[in-house]
């Protein structure tokens, strides 16, 4: 049997002798490359990864409905804009975020603030207002009859302290060192001293009576108009919102980051996921190619090799 060890010069004579044939075998795997990159490169491709999750809009259903219903109403809007901010600083924080990027969840964090002094604050001031009082329309009664209720226990209460106060007035001064009786005497002291406070809550108590049962209409319109500012204030909140996520959707996109946040009771959570870069449809093309390319460089290579081993074994047999 006829052995005969390679070279790289039979490799370098072989190319000297077919280099037209290589370059043939070359084209050939190139245009494969080509054809193979135009018809599959869309299936070897990825989209781009990355999603920021979307903004749930404030829903006043969540909101107990009760005497400070509007109050509630307004401490859910304030809480919802608190998750808006804690959302955007989160991504703020992530080490993947550029500072074009930086500049840009600021602004729009600055405009969430503006938002705050021009919706919020005038709605937080007549709400919380000495005379501040609305209602919504289904609670009238069931509120009427509350008040009704608080009203006889204030009056009882009045009548104690001012016994307390007249039991104040003919006792005096009391200085003892029976324990039980400095505590008795301590009790009164302090039943006597709620008397003020009872007289203003039993004018606030009448007062929201009065409305309720004699200028209802007036209370009605106010509370109404109150439930519009505060929808006005959701609905501009939501929009603000929606912005912010369409800017972290766009970051996620580019930055190829999965974000995600989970608000439970005053602590919200951000959760930011990193996923590696897609292939384009370009590059999948291109990897196509260049791998049909190199296959074809190795089968020239092993082809010219074979010619130059084939014709030195005829000169061999010749000779």
């Amino acid at each position: 049997m006829n052995n005969r060890e390679l070279r790289v010069q039979d490799l370098i004579s072989g190319f000297r002798r077919d280099w037209k044939l290589f370059l043939v075998i070359v084209a050939g795997f190139l245009l494969l490359g080509l054809a193979a990159g135009f018809f599959f490169s869309g299936r070897a491709s990825a989209e781009g990864s990355g999603s920021a999750q979307a903004w749930e809009p404030v829903d006043f259903a969540e909101v107990p409905m009760g005497i400070t219903y509007y109050v509630d109403c307004y401490d859910y809007i304030k809480e919802q804009r608190k998750v808006l901010c804690s959302y955007i600083d989160g991504v703020r924080n992530d080490s993947s975020i550029t500072e074009s990027q930086q500049e840009q969840l600021l602004e729009m964090k600055e405009e969430i603030l503006i938002f705050d002094e021009d919706e919020l604050v005038p709605i937080y001031w007549d709400l919380n207002a000495p005379d501040a009082f609305y209602l919504p329309d289904e609670l009238r009664q069931s509120t009427l009859a509350q008040y009704r209720r608080e009203r006889e226990t204030l009056l009882q209460n009045i009548s104690k302290s001012e016994y307390a106060r007249s039991l104040l007035d003919t006792v005096g001064g009391l200085s003892t060192s029976d324990a039980a009786v400095n505590e008795i005497y301590a009790s009164i002291l302090s039943q006597a001293a709620e008397y003020r406070q009872l007289q203003l809550d039993l004018e606030q108590l009448d007062t929201r009576l009065n409305l309720l049962e004699n200028e209802y209409p007036a209370l009605r319109q106010a509370s109404e108009e109150m439930a519009q500012r505060l929808d006005d204030a959701a609905r501009a909140l939501d929009a603000r919102a929606e912005e912010a996520v369409a800017l972290l959707e766009e970051i996620a996109q580019e930055n190829h980051l999965n974000i995600t946040f989970s608000a439970e009771q005053e602590d919200v959570t951000v959760q930011i996921g990193h996923t590696t870069r897609p292939a384009t449809r370009q590059e999948a093309f291109t990897a196509f190619v260049i791998f049909f390319g190199l296959v074809g460089i190795c089968a020239g290579g092993f082809f010219v090799l074979c010619r130059e081993t084939s014709s030195y074994k005829k000169e061999s047999l010749q000779q």
